[in-house]
Order: C-alpha cells, then sequence, then structure tokens
C-alpha cells in the first residue's frame, strides 16, 4: 500500500487487483472520491511493492495519476517493474501499464522494495540482487545495479525504503558473508 495527496494504491495479490482512490479526497456528501479497481491483467503476476507518484505532470486538468510497483512473473520468477498510468474520464478510471523485466529471473525474490522520489519523478528498486533507478516518465532504467556496488555485504536483506529528492534510506537485516 501506498500513498501521497494525489492517491491511494493497495495492491491485493489473492484478488489480482489494485484498489486505487484518487484525489480529490472529499466526503460523499461534496460529491465523493473517484475509486478505481484496476485488475492485474494476468494471474502469473505477484506484486511485492507499490509506490505512488500522484498526478501526472504533464495532466492539465489532474485526471492522469501515476504509480509504480514491483513484481514477479511467477512462472519463470522474473522480476520486473511496471509503471501504471490511471486516466479519469467522468469518474471511470482508464489505465495502462509500462513493464520492464529487471533480470532473467530463475530465482524468486523475496525482499522487492518500489519507493518514489519527492517529485514523482523517479522510481527506486531495492532488492537482495540489484537495485535500480527508473525514470517514470521516459520508462527509461537509468541504473540497474547488483546489490555487492550497494549494500555493505552481499547479506543483506532490505525491509523498508523510504524515498526523497536526493536520497534514500533503506532499513532491513545484515548477516555476515561466510
Amino acid at each position: 500500500m501506498s500513498v501521497n495527496d494525489d492517491m491511494f494504491v493497495s495492491a491485493s495479490n489473492a484478488f489480482s487487483n489494485f484498489a486505487v482512490i484518487l484525489y480529490p479526497f472529499r466526503s460523499s456528501s461534496a460529491g465523493g472520491y473517484i475509486q478505481c479497481n484496476v485488475r492485474y491483467g494476468t494471474s502469473d503476476r505477484f506484486v511485492h511493492s507499490v509506490a505512488v507518484a500522484g498526478i501526472a505532470k504533464d495532466s492539465t486538468n489532474g485526471t492522469h495519476f501515476i504509480f509504480v510497483f514491483g513484481a514477479e512473473k511467477m512462472s519463470t520468477k522474473t522480476p520486473y517493474v511496471c509503471i501504471t498510468h490511471v486516466n479519469v474520464t467522468n469518474s471511470t478510471c482508464n489505465s495502462t501499464y509500462q513493464c520492464t523485466d529487471m533480470g532473467t529471473g530463475g530465482f524468486h525474490q523475496e525482499y522487492f522494495l518500489i519507493g518514489v522520489d519527492t517529485n514523482g519523478t523517479f522510481a527506486y528498486g531495492f532488492t537482495d540482487s540489484f537495485v535500480f533507478k527508473l525514470d517514470i516518465y521516459a520508462n527509461n532504467i537509468i541504473i540497474n545495479v547488483t546489490t555487492s556496488s550497494v549494500w555493505p555485504s552481499s547479506g543483506f536483506i532490505p525491509h523498508a525504503i523510504d524515498v526523497a529528492s536526493t536520497w534514500a534510506v533503506v532499513a532491513g537485516y545484515g548477516y555476515a558473508d561466510e
């Protein structure tokens, strides 16, 4: 689950669905909020983490929203990241995905965290085997490195992140390399 001033997104792997609530967050007596159910589009997807970017920078009337998620294709154990665009017209939601594979697969990603910077421009992904930076608007992976160049040891397992505009804090568990 992820939330900011523009939107709330929650992933449900049991129902293969994202629950999305969009700005403006009003009471039902004031016109109500807009709620969307965005289907995964496949039953072979396991979403590990979701992060909201919010209202798209190119949205002229506040009806184009973006969120990012890290997932895994379960049949091949291939990790990937997706940018999801939600467009609202007359309280109807339409969504599209732009997905990029993050590796060759073959091993399960137990810890796959996604965060979006405070400007809603870049998404950062952290796992126990790779780290990446994604330009959300260009749909381009800018950095994709193994964790050996990032974590203090190969035995670091990320569990929580917070991302700002120029830094990220990653909390996790470490163990000695032996």
